[in-house]
């Protein structure tokens, strides 16, 4: 999916949103801007569009979630 994206960010017809499926990034990640902020360090995404992407987050070992995430 980064290397489609960063195709459809170098094309013409440039996207004004990028939207990745469900679950795309396994294994989750804690629901915190700090850790949203980890994980574009840890995946570099393309910070030229906002992007729209699902994921399974958690805010504990018993508290886990099917998300829609927005990065800006």
């Amino acid at each position: 999916y980064y290397d489609l994206t960063i195709k459809a960010l170098k094309s013409e017809s440039r996207p004004e949103l990028v939207i990745w499926p469900e679950s795309v990034l396994s294994g989750g990640f804690p629901l915190s801007l700090t850790s949203i902020q980890q994980l574009v360090r840890v995946y570099p995404l393309p910070k030229q569009v906002p992007m729209l992407l699902g994921a399974i987050t958690f805010t504990s070992d018993t508290e886990v979630y099917n998300s829609a995430v927005g990065i800006t």
